[in-house]
Formats: C-alpha cells, sequence, structure tokens
C-alpha cells in the first residue's frame, strides 16, 4: 500500500511539473475559445491594400510609410454570441431572434449561438467589462475612473460626449475589444500572413470563388446572419472574421488614427470625441465580397429590406449588421 502510495505522490508531482514553464511558475494556457496571436513588427505597404484603390478606408491599418509593431495578445475565435451576450447583460438586443420567417435561424443551425448584433460600440464596452467582473478578472474600460458600468448609468442610445471619452487600460487582464491594428494582423493570418508577398484579402483567402466557404456574405446568406463557427477558419483557427457581422474595434477616427512611421501597438486617433470602426464585412454589406480592408465609420443602421439609415442624418451608432468579439492582453 506505502508502495502504491509513493507512485501516486509521484505521478502527481511529475504531473504539476510538467505543467510549469521554463520559469517554474505554472504554464498559462489560453481558456476555451482562444487563440493566442504572437505578436510582430509589420512593415506597412501597397501589399495590403488593393492596388486600385486610394480612399483611406479601404487601405488597412498597415499603409506604405508605417512600421507597426504588436504584442502578443488572446483572441476568441468566434463573434461573441446572442447566448453569452444574454448570460452576462441580462438581455438580446439582436435584430435576428428567430420569432418570424425572416428572422428565423437556418436548417441546422443553433438560434443562440448566432451573433449578437443591433449592438453599439458603448454596448460591447459593457459586456467587456461585465464578463471581467463576473470572471473575477481586472476590468480594462473606465468611465470618469469608474470600471463597474452598473456605476455608469444607462447605455446611451445615441451618440455621448461623456461615454465617448471611456479609457482603456491595456495592461489589465479583463476581455477589451481588438485595437484596429490587432484585428487586421488576426484576419491576414497573424504573423506568418503579413509576411507573404500577397497578405490574404479576406480572413482565410483571397479567392473569390471560395470565399463563400470562409464568410456569410450577400451572396450565400439569405439575408440573415447565421451561427458562429460554421464557415471555415483562417490560418488562426478565427472563424467568420469576414462576413456575417461586422466587428467593433477600440480605434477613433481622426486624423492621427494612421500616423506615418514606426508606431508601437496604435489605438488609433487621440481624439475620441470622434466615431470609432468596425471591421470585416457582414451578411448584407460588404466592400468585394467582405474584404478585412474595408472598415465603416461608427455606425450605418443597415435594415434587413435594404433601407439605410446614415449617421448622417441620424444618430445611429447601432445596426443590424453589427456585433464584435473580444480580446485579452494577458492571462
Amino acid at each position: 500500500m506505502k508502495v502504491k502510495k509513493f507512485f501516486i505522490f509521484c505521478f502527481v508531482c511529475f504531473f504539476i511539473l510538467s505543467c510549469k514553464s521554463p520559469t517554474g511558475r505554472p504554464a498559462k494556457v489560453p481558456p476555451p475559445d482562444f487563440v493566442k496571436v504572437e505578436g510582430s513588427r509589420i512593415v506597412g505597404g501597397i501589399q495590403f491594400a488593393f492596388n486600385n484603390l486610394t480612399t483611406w478606408h479601404y487601405k488597412g491599418a498597415f499603409i506604405e510609410g508605417r512600421t507597426v509593431i504588436l504584442s502578443d495578445f488572446f483572441m476568441c475565435n468566434h463573434e461573441v454570441t446572442q447566448k453569452e451576450y444574454q448570460n452576462v447583460v441580462g438581455n438580446n438586443p439582436s435584430f435576428f431572434t428567430g420569432d418570424d420567417d425572416s428572422k428565423k435561424v437556418s436548417e441546422g443551425e443553433i438560434q443562440e449561438n448566432r451573433p449578437v448584433e443591433s449592438v453599439s460600440w458603448y454596448n460591447a464596452i459593457v459586456y467587456c467589462n461585465m464578463l471581467s467582473i463576473k470572471e473575477g478578472l481586472t476590468p480594462c474600460y473606465s468611465l470618469e475612473q469608474k470600471t463597474n458600468p452598473a456605476e455608469w448609468g444607462e447605455v446611451p442610445l445615441v451618440y455621448d460626449a461623456t461615454w465617448n471619452l471611456i479609457e482603456c487600460n491595456f495592461n489589465a487582464n479583463g476581455y477589451r475589444l481588438p485595437t484596429e491594428a490587432e484585428w487586421e494582423y488576426a484576419a491576414r493570418g497573424g504573423k506568418n500572413g503579413v509576411l507573404l508577398d500577397e497578405p490574404n484579402k479576406h480572413a482565410g483567402t483571397s479567392d473569390e470563388v471560395i470565399l463563400r466557404d470562409y464568410a456569410w456574405i450577400p451572396a450565400n446568406s439569405n439575408n440573415r446572419t447565421h451561427e458562429v463557427k460554421k464557415k471555415e477558419p483562417n490560418e488562426l483557427n478565427l472563424y467568420d472574421m469576414s462576413g456575417n457581422v461586422w466587428e467593433w474595434v477600440w480605434d477613433a477616427v481622426g486624423t492621427t488614427r494612421l500616423e506615418i512611421g514606426e508606431v508601437n501597438n496604435p489605438l488609433g486617433s487621440e481624439d475620441r470625441s470622434t466615431r470609432r470602426l468596425y471591421r470585416g464585412g457582414s451578411w448584407f454589406g460588404y466592400n468585394t465580397s467582405g474584404s478585412v480592408i474595408f472598415r465603416g465609420i461608427a455606425c450605418t443602421k443597415n435594415a434587413p429590406n435594404g433601407v439605410i439609415v446614415s449617421h448622417t442624418t441620424a444618430d445611429s451608432i447601432y445596426g443590424y449588421t453589427l456585433g464584435f468579439r473580444v480580446v485579452r492582453s494577458k492571462l
């Protein structure tokens, strides 16, 4: 019996030691559904843009004359689902709830696993902090030095000067939105993807013929969202980076958003009173079949019937095509 206990003790000790890093501390592994994205130094150039398009919002984060240095981060492999949002926030703002024929889930898919949409940038920020608090992590976002969204008041339904000044602690271990540079870097396949002579135009492929294997776009969406992770992932095993729903990022629009030269972990415009960016394409609207290049400014409210209410005529900050995914700076 003593011999048996001795061997059990040895096995347990071996198991514990095998789970430690070379420094002797326990090794940290990404939580389920998260992918470690190894950072790198990205030299911008025309290979990251469509050569026949010059408008700024087609160019992406890695423009010619700019070198971006990104640290490691951890990205969720799917867009936040309706179930996940409901479990954290306590409601589901989505248009595609499945309660009539125009909103129903496609055959073989699970309704609660469709991406949450009709969420503003503010909603996404609140979700991140609420999830961080729920899991005992340090929240990334603060509003007037407060990190608990319960103390922030009602989430604005239009642009709000106070909420626009939300700050982010990128050293915290909680959940947050990716920066634009992080988002595009991950969508293009990370370290290996950006080194290609011709980086992918879409997440996982540049081939327009097989794009529908990777993305829910107008050509195959049947005018609705779809359960996450039903299409092929990109090289980092990230799903739906092109298509399904657009994804909010941290960055604000402004003259300092794409500064030239070498920049370390860029955060977008210093003027945070401006509108925010989203990336990726959706089931309804896209540029060149859902390119990772294209970004939107703040939000247009896109209705499934094609009626578009522009932010220039209505202060809309959410839409049926807009969702998000989360990242973490550290575990």
